[in-house]
């Protein structure tokens, strides 16, 4: 069976048509649904940070104090932060309502300074009530003291 040239075109102009639909509207949402699953990867690893903080502040409820609990969990910021090896000390807080510690590191240069504070306070929900930052005799790194909450 022949196609008339009438139909020929007909079938020409749809076919062309369908497809400038598929490339047209159905890239873009294949471009969303990759930036999608970004998100959800990242969304992901937040989820479980958050899980894995219930777990320190649950493990903290049950019979620790708050400042032990405060100890390990200064300790897992500053490895995610790549700051373990500058941690002078982690002292408790003396005669405080609220139990808290006192930290100070050493040799922060500013990016790291900033992303243990974020860490800090954004993602940990930590309060930072006292906090003193020095720079260091060669002008790149500083130090830095803090009381927590």
């Amino acid at each position: 069976m022949r196609f008339s040239e009438r139909n020929t075109r007909i079938f020409l102009f749809l076919s062309g048509f369908i497809l400038f639909f598929i490339i047209g509207f159905l890239s873009p949402q294949w471009e969303r649904v990759k930036s999608l699953r970004r998100v959800l990867a990242k969304e992901k690893n937040n989820l479980e940070e958050v899980k894995t903080l219930s777990r320190l502040i649950q493990k903290g409820a049950h019979g620790k104090s708050r400042a032990g609990s405060l100890f390990s969990l200064i300790e897992d910021i500053a490895k995610k932060s790549g700051l373990s090896g500058k941690i002078e000390s982690i002292k408790p807080l003396p005669g405080k309502e609220k139990e808290g510690v006192e930290v100070r590191v050493s040799s922060l240069r500013t990016r790291e300074l900033v992303k243990f504070l974020y860490f800090l306070e954004k993602t940990y929900r930590l309060t930072i009530s006292k906090a003193k930052i020095e720079k260091n005799k060669d002008g790149k790194t500083f130090n830095l003291q803090l009381s927590l909450h």
